[in-house]
């Protein structure tokens, strides 16, 4: 389990970015064996802070010196383009353009502001998004941008709002869920918990999002 307090932007400094690389040295932990290459973040309800800590952790590989692709899977409230300093996205081809319309996925894989990260942003917003991301070719695409970086992050819907999250479960490698511990209740995280496990998604682990740090506590 990843701890940490939460209230920053993506140019986290000081104590805030520290614990980003934390939960980057985390997740290298978990996945030292496994080389899992496909980490999906969720949450249970939304506003949990989740998009945010994807995005952080992002940055936070790619500040190593691995190469990086964010693939904003929201296809109801994207929000990487803006996190990431990639303007107008949303109006650009992504992933829905992808599986919906056939367009080839090197053509939508586009720079961000942070060198070795790259974005793969929502593309338009489509009435069935769970059918879309659900299909073959969501496979086939993580498969291809597995081989094209050392880490892929997938930004997901939470848990509670739609069924998108379970529907990807399976096809990641492991899956990180963000918890607000001023927002989620108890019955509703174990919800989540195990709607994704009977989806067969492999829980790596939790952060913990807006704890209150006492003082000489880390």
């Amino acid at each position: 389990m990843m701890e940490y307090q939460h209230d920053l932007n993506r140019h986290a400094k000081g104590s805030m970015a520290d614990a980003f690389r934390i939960i980057r040295t985390n997740i290298y932990c978990c996945n030292e064996e496994e080389q899992f290459k496909t980490i999906m973040f969720t949450s249970a309800l939304s506003g949990e802070g989740k998009s945010t800590i994807a995005a952080n952790t992002a940055i936070a590989y790619a500040q190593l010196g691995k190469k990086v692709i964010m693939v904003d899977c929201n296809l109801h409230r994207p929000v990487q383009d803006k996190l990431l300093g990639v303007e107008n996205c949303v109006k650009n081809l992504g992933v829905a353009d992808a599986l919906g319309q056939g367009v080839p996925i090197n053509e939508i894989i586009r720079d961000t502001n942070t060198i070795n990260l790259k974005l793969i942003s929502s593309g338009y917003l489509p009435f069935n998004p769970a059918e879309i991301l659900a299909s073959s070719k969501m496979e086939e695409y993580l498969e291809y941008l597995k081989s094209q970086a050392d880490i892929v992050i997938i930004d997901t819907p939470a848990v509670a709002f739609a069924t998108d999250a379970c529907v990807l479960a399976a096809k990641t490698d492991g899956i990180i869920m963000v918890i607000n511990v001023k927002l989620s209740k108890p019955e509703v995280i174990r919800n989540a918990k195990q709607a994704l496990v009977k989806a067969n998604g492999q829980l790596l682990g939790v952060i913990l999002n807006c704890v209150k740090l006492t003082e000489g506590h880390h």
